[in-house]
């Protein structure tokens, strides 16, 4: 009768450590489907983060070269209303020079 005891006991140890064994197994899954999701989740915000900072780089590169194409333009509407300053003030004296300097001085 100790045998059959002793194999009980034994059957029921086993059963307990298939029980044990089959939830610690349950529990990893979960956790490994939570780890999933949750490095989904770090994932994703780290894209969106990325993204914002993307495009405020972008718009801020944008207005840099806005401001530095409107000084460009600003120069240069100073360099051309110069240039007319100069040519009203000397436009004769460059026309014969050039024209003398072509022509020779033949007057």
């Amino acid at each position: 009768m100790e045998y059959a005891k002793l194999i009980s006991q034994i059957l029921s140890a086993e059963e307990n450590a298939r029980s044990i064994t089959r939830e610690v197994q349950e529990k990893q899954a979960a956790l490994e489907e939570e780890l999933r999701q949750e490095k989904e989740a770090i994932h994703a915000a780290y894209l969106e983060r990325a993204a914002k900072k993307v495009e405020s780089i972008r718009a801020e590169a944008e207005r840099r070269s806005q401001r530095e194409l409107e000084a460009q333009d600003q120069r240069l509407h100073s360099l051309v209303e110069r240039i007319e300053r100069a040519y009203q003030k000397y436009g004769d004296n460059w026309v014969n020079t050039l024209f003398h300097q072509i022509v020779g001085d033949e007057t």
